[in-house]
This record gives C-alpha cells, structure tokens and sequence, in this order.
C-alpha cells in the first residue's frame, strides 16, 4: 500500500511540473492571459467602431489659422492681470501665423513627448488611426516653444488641438471651413 500511495505522489508531481512547464512556454500578459487572446480583443474592439475620414486642412491654411489664433486669443484672455501680459500675449498670437506639417512617422516621445501623449490618447479613446491625424508645426522663430495643431476625425467635423501651450488645459477649436 506504501508503494502503491509513493508511486501515485510521483505521478501526480509529475503532472505539475509538465503543466507548469508547458504554462512557461506560454508568453502571458499582464492580466496573465496569452498574448493571442488580448490582440484578439482588441482587434474585434478596434473593428467594431469604424471613424469617418474627414479631409483635413492644408497647414498654412488661412482659415485654420486664424481659428487657432482666435482659440489662443480667447483662452488668454481668461487671466490677464497686468497691461505687459496683454502686451506679450498679442505678440505671441500675432507670431502664431506660419504652420508646416509634421510627418506622423517623425513624431517620437523623445522629441515630440507632448504631441507623442496626446496622439496616443486619441487613438486608444476615439478609435483613430494615422490616417485621421495630421500634425502642424508653428514654423515662427519668434515664439519660444513650438506650437503644434493636432487635426483629427470627430464625426463629421475635424478637431483641432492646440498642443504645447498650455500645460493645464489643451485648447482646441472645430475646423469650420467656410
């Protein structure tokens, strides 16, 4: 009887330890499920909501920049306590006046971390793909930290995002093109 328990410990032992190491194999992810079954889901999570592909503007288009000057104008405008703010102020919007396009592909967390941050909450909370953004450059040697106009899908209309201006709130503005 002693043999015969001894020898059932060995095969159960046995069983444990091919099961854990065919579980080793296996690449898990953080939630401890295999990689294959997350993509998966997401995939059927990312097929599920299709966005429409507005046509965006051109960077140096006037009227895309005047509607940023006037989203700029408008949240300065907020707090202004002294007449050298409003002063400042009506330079830097005066200076917001020149936008080149940034390559998508060019956009890194090293150098673009701001941009980079934002591109990836809209892609992940709206849905998007590289071919619903567009990302404009403020061109201006005047103005000390680049400015830059993320363009994006949202429904019917294209948004736009003032990017690295303010660290509180990203202002941002609907693309009316008439």
């Amino acid at each position: 009887m002693k043999r015969y328990l001894i020898a059932l410990a060995f095969l159960a032992m046995s069983a444990n330890i091919a099961l854990a190491q065919e579980n080793e194999q296996e690449e898990l992810n953080a939630f401890g499920y295999p990689d294959k079954s997350l993509v998966t889901v997401i995939e059927a999570t990312k097929t599920d909501k299709q966005v429409k592909i507005n046509p965006k503007p051109f960077c140096n288009d006037g009227k895309l920049i005047k509607q940023a000057q006037l989203a700029i104008k408008e949240y300065m405008d907020k707090a202004l306590p002294t007449i050298y703010a409003k002063r400042k102020n009506r330079i830097i919007i005066k200076n917001v006046n020149n936008f080149v396009p940034l390559k998508l592909d060019d956009v890194s967390a090293e150098k673009y971390p701001r941009v980079a941050g934002r591109m990836v909450e809209l892609k992940i909370n709206n849905h998007l793909d590289d071919q619903n953004i567009a990302v404009c450059q403020n061109d201006s040697p005047e103005l000390d930290a680049k400015l830059y106009l993320i363009m994006y899908d949202d429904g019917d209309k294209v948004k736009v995002d003032i990017v690295n201006f303010s660290d509180n709130k990203i202002p941002n503005f609907i693309y009316n093109d008439e």
